[in-house]
């Protein structure tokens, strides 16, 4: 089993899921903001406490480790010891292939979020390929990176919704500006996730880690009215334990 980023209950949401956390082999960070990497040492703990005893290996930017022990040490676990050692990180420095063997090759390529290492994945399986964006914004070397995949998991903001609630809430015109960039440059706009599936000829879009929170199921209209105007395959709002 494969996981990608282990922010808060990530552990919850496995089990919630009906899978087997000792089948976890394998764990890819894409950058180290706290809501993509809170909760790495509970799923850690989850899989050896159903029975794991070979490594996991975690690919991830420099430093996970820390985060790994700092989140052991907040469970208070006599066996956190015995827990760390199933980690076998791998830091990621440089984009490419890192990690392959018979039944699947990942890729990674560095996308843009304001940080020194955050990354899109792509993996490439025998019956099919599946890239996650990664916090981003618009960034050719994703669309590169997704170029004909199967499926395309990327991340999306509502602007109007920010627009009208978070950005018009601050009185300051410099802060309003400050926070429109960053959520225009550094995460991407509804409108810009369906160019990027377009540009990258993907079989399938699948939207998540949806801003803002407050955007529910009963909104997904408001998304694909924009989305099916700059991608017309199929798209997938997703939603926490969705299985495609």
């Amino acid at each position: 089993m494969i996981v990608i980023d282990t922010g808060f209950n990530a552990a919850r949401q496995i089990a919630w899921a009906g899978l087997d956390a000792s089948a976890i082999d394998l764990i890819f960070i894409t950058h180290d903001h706290r809501d993509h990497t809170q909760h790495i040492g509970r799923v850690l703990h989850a899989a050896w406490a159903a029975g794991r005893s070979a490594p996991i290996h975690i690919y991830s930017y420099p430093g996970i480790g820390d985060v790994i022990d700092t989140g052991l040490a907040e469970l208070g676990d006599a066996d956190a010891a015995e827990v760390r050692a199933l980690a076998v990180v791998h830091e990621l420095s440089e984009p490419g292939v890192i990690y392959q063997d018979s039944g699947i090759k990942v890729t990674s390529a560095e996308n843009t979020h304001g940080r020194d290492y955050s990354y899109a994945f792509r993996f490439d399986m025998p019956d099919r390929s599946v890239v996650f964006s990664g916090d981003t914004g618009y960034d050719a070397r994703v669309v590169e990176l997704a170029r004909g995949a199967d499926v395309l998991v990327h991340e999306v903001v509502y602007m109007q919704l920010i627009e009208e609630t978070v950005i018009a809430a601050r009185d300051d015109p410099e802060a309003r500006r400050q926070m429109r960039q960053h959520l225009t440059t550094n995460h991407i706009p509804t409108e810009l996730v369906g160019q990027v599936a377009t540009e990258a000829a993907v079989g399938m879009l699948v939207i998540s880690h949806i801003v803002p929170l407050e955007l529910t199921s009963n909104d997904d209209h408001l998304l694909l009215d924009i989305l099916e105007r700059h991608y017309d395959g199929p798209i997938v709002i997703g939603r926490d334990l969705m299985r495609l």
